[in-house]
Formats: C-alpha cells, structure tokens, sequence
C-alpha cells in the first residue's frame, strides 16, 4: 500500500499485486484479531481502488479481483500460479511408475482455521474407520502458530495421532517427496468469497505429481477439476462428503491411477507456468514502453 507514496519520492515506476491486500484475503486472516480485519477490510475496500489509480500497472492472482478494477485505465495482467517447466518435468519422472497403493493423502498450504483444516480432520476420522492404515501429511506452517495446538488436541481427541503427520513449514524444494509419497491430494476449503473467487497453487501441484484431487466443490476449483475424470468435487462443508470421496479412491486404486494421469495431462497441457511468462512480458511492455 505504501507503492504509491514511494512512486511520488522516488519517481519510480510501481506496481501493485492486489491479491495480497484484497478485501476478501484481509477478512480471512486468521493471525489478525477478528475485529481489526473487518477494519482494515472496510480501509482496503475504500482506499484501494484510489491508490491503485496512481501507480503504473496492476497484477492479479485471479480475473474476480480484475473485476473490480475494470473502471481504472492501467495496464493490468493476470498471473495464474501455474507449476514452471522445471517443476513439472520431474513430476512427470517422478510419477513414470507410480503406484496408488500408499493409502497416503496430503494437504499441502498453510495450515489456518479458515482453510477447513477442523473438517478435513473430522473427515480423515471416517476414513480411517474403513482404511485403518490410511495416513494422512499436513505440510504447511500454521497460522497462527497457537493454531497447531488446537489441531493436536482434535487429533488427540479422535485417536489419530498415529496417522497424521505435521510437518510444519518445509523448503519448498522438499515439497516433491511428499507429493511423490501421496496418492490423493485434499483440498478442504470452506465456502467463503476468497475461496469461490482465488485458485489453490496446490490444486497444480498436486496434477503435476498425477494425484486424484479431492476438493471442496468452489468456482475456483471446478474450472480446473473435471468431476469423476481428474478428481472429486464434493460439498464444502460436509465432511462425510470429503470422507465418502477419499474411501472411494482409496477402495479403487485403478480409478484412482487414471483420474492421477487424466490431470497430469491437463496440467502438462494447458496450465505451465510458460503461458503466464508471456503474458507477464506483454504487461512489462506495455508499462516500459
């Protein structure tokens, strides 16, 4: 937010990533008492679309929030946060062999009251009454750190202590070994404007290591999941739903192998991180020129 004061001390061309100051990313701030979100949401909502009128350029995480800067003539550019080459080559090498027998399901991201991490426990409750040996990787940082604790006691609570792991904030080069590991990736999001509106980096992650994606059913996830083909798109606040889905693709691990595949080849296809290259060098044109 401080861009455009820097732009008038500086004369240096700024640009603005909205998607980290939105509206809807500040009302779902779990490390930020309740009471001073909706504050600094209702600051955001009014000032934002002043502020951003004064630098050189706006760049979006998703064509929602470019909505709501339609009215402001400023080069602008949406990024989706497509895997890189790199990223995806050794997926696919990883995958070559891949075998859906694991019984391993991972939630990869920050771990955050608001990202239904209560569900997806209560769910994996359910599926460990059909799939004992069913295990189930939390990678992420908590946030706030208080938060783990809460999540401990529920595991506790469900005797579940021998089948989560949390691993806490990890390099991101160490990710690969645990999607690798995995043979289902969870996406457990509630219902909530950031969440229909923002898509998941994981979601790609997850398609580029051929995982079975079972997801929160949000307009944000289901422009890329393909029910049934590429993963499962259940209710997302109903963590039976979320269980039901799971057991069906641990109980079919062939199905399971195609649906893995079906959105590897999606994601080797369409979503690489080189279509949003040139589009990122089509929007620094436009402001350099």
């Amino acid at each position: 937010m401080i861009a455009p004061l820097l732009k008038r001390l500086t004369n240096k061309t700024f640009i603005y990533d909205v998607h980290e100051l939105s509206v809807d990313f500040l009302a779902i701030k779990d490390d930020i008492p309740k009471w001073l979100r909706l504050i600094l949401a209702k600051l955001t909502q009014g000032i934002e679309p002043y502020l951003a009128n004064k630098l050189d350029g706006l760049i979006f995480a998703d064509e929602h929030i470019e909505k709501s800067f339609t009215q402001i003539p400023l080069p602008k550019a949406t990024l989706y946060n497509y895997p890189s080459r790199d990223f995806l080559d050794k997926a696919i090498a990883c995958t070559k062999d891949k075998k859906y027998n694991s019984q391993t399901i991972l939630y990869l991201g920050g771990i955050k009251p608001s990202r239904g991490i209560n569900l997806l426990i209560e769910a994996f409750a359910f599926v460990t009454k059909s799939f004992p040996n069913a295990r189930l990787i939390l990678v992420g940082p908590f946030t706030p750190a208080k938060y783990q604790k809460v999540i401990k006691t529920e595991i506790q609570k469900l005797k579940l202590e021998h089948s989560v792991m949390l691993t806490g904030s990890i390099p991101f080069e160490n990710v690969g070994q645990f999607l690798e590991q995995a043979c289902i990736g969870w996406i457990p999001f509630p219902d909530l404007p950031k969440y229909q509106k923002n898509i998941p980096t994981k979601l790609f992650e997850y398609m580029a290591y051929a995982l079975p994606i079972v997801s929160s059913d949000l307009l944000s996830t289901k422009k890329f999941i393909r029910h049934g083909s590429n993963g499962c798109l259940v209710s997302p606040n109903k963590p039976e739903e979320h269980a039901k889905a799971i057991i069906s693709l641990l109980s079919h691990p062939e199905k399971a192998a195609k649906m893995g595949l079906s959105g590897q080849e999606l994601v080797n296809k369409y979503y690489t991180w080189n279509d949003m290259e040139s589009t990122l060098l089509t929007f620094y044109n436009k402001i350099f020129s």
